[in-house]
């Protein structure tokens, strides 16, 4: 299974490693760079360790490795509002953001997406917009994407801003910023059939099927031919295989006793932005089964968790310069939702994966 990189520490950089902002111009394209200043006549950027200059009026607007942006199309800036922008990138967007052709705005815990539509959870409820009905969309891990052209895309986010601002200084002073507790399960009640009316063989081969789902992905994203545009598709539609995007991966290494634990976006674009110290990667794994039964928890969701052997080899030049095999459990979650069919709530359920944790790392 190209899976789950148990190797993961070794691949870590700094966030300023990676950082750039992107410059989008009235002629279709985002020009990358480390933008340095914004004056009346241009906006001046470093790219490669060389200082360069594009005229303000071909400029769009400018989106900051924090995920800030600043539309400087037709739009009489004040000084205090391009330094608030050169300084941004400290300061990561408390949210996800969605901004809707209209201009108006959505905070969002978490964003998934499929061919159409935006999946998205406010307060504990996934809520759905359809791609056509968006404009952009901006992540809490600085990345964004646009759902139209560039061009079109300078009149919803300037009327968006300061909506954006406002629903951004709220959510930044009511998050919460401590991890989660998991939920307490309740060991004396177990998940029969009988009791929930739902096909447990059924459900229990989808989530095997899910954690496959879930190693096909991270192939695409760990192998070096990828695009940047099909990783973060994939990004996208792994976690969207999650719970929630608080689930957390744990991580670990041969070299070191510490295992450290991220979020599974944060852990996916960690991955994405490997350092390129392998010429190709195989990851595979056996033994998946279950290690226990559906329990109730005290949410009223049902867990229950699969245990797997991975097996991480790193290759230069045709030889493997690091490896290892990891033994691994995955919570997995099954969920009741109501889907409206002809006006009517109809109760179903359906298999989420959840943390991702390390029993043990040996060498190969």
């Amino acid at each position: 299974m190209k899976v789950f990189y148990s190797s993961f520490l070794f691949l870590l950089f700094s966030a300023s490693a990676f950082s750039q902002d992107l410059i989008y111009t009235s002629d279709g394209k985002s020009v990358p760079g480390k933008v340095t200043a914004i004056t009346a006549d241009k906006v001046t950027y470093s790219a490669t360790g060389a200082q360069a200059g594009i005229e303000l009026n071909k400029v769009l607007f400018v989106v900051n490795a924090s995920g800030n942006y600043l539309v400087l199309n037709g739009a009489a800036l004040e000084e205090q509002e391009k330094k608030d922008f050169l300084t941004a990138a400290a300061k990561p967007l408390p949210a996800n953001v969605i901004i809707q052709k209209g201009g108006d705005v959505i905070a969002a815990e978490s964003v998934s997406e499929n061919d159409a539509e935006l999946v998205y959870r406010q307060e504990g409820k996934d809520l759905r917009l359809k791609k056509t009905e968006a404009a952009a969309l901006f992540r809490k891990n600085g990345t964004h994407q646009l759902y139209m052209s560039s061009e079109l895309a300078v009149y919803p986010l300037r009327a968006a801003k300061p909506k954006m601002v406002s629903l951004l200084t709220t959510t930044a002073s009511t998050a919460a910023t401590a991890e989660p507790a998991p939920a307490k399960i309740v060991t004396d009640v177990v998940i029969k059939s009988s009791d929930l009316n739902v096909d447990m063989e059924m459900f229990s081969k989808k989530a095997l099927e899910k954690t496959e789902e879930f190693s096909t992905y991270l192939q695409t994203i760990t192998a070096v031919n990828t695009s940047r545009d099909k990783a973060m598709k994939s990004i996208d539609m792994a976690c969207g295989l999650f719970l929630n995007e608080e689930a957390r991966v744990e991580v670990s290494s041969t070299n070191s006793t510490v295992k450290n634990k991220y979020k599974i976006r944060d852990y996916l674009n960690r991955l994405q932005f490997r350092s390129g110290q392998y010429d190709k990667i195989i990851i595979e794994y056996a033994e998946i089964n279950y290690a226990s039964e559906f329990k109730k928890g005290t949410d009223g969701n049902y867990y229950g968790v699969v245990t797997f052997v991975q097996k991480f080899r790193g290759f230069v030049d045709g030889n493997v310069v690091y490896g290892d095999i990891t033994k691994r459990n995955l919570t997995v979650v099954l969920r009741q939702y109501e889907k409206v069919v002809d006006g009517e709530a109809i109760a179903n359920w359906d298999v989420f994966l959840a943390d991702l944790g390390v029993v043990e790392t040996k060498k190969l």
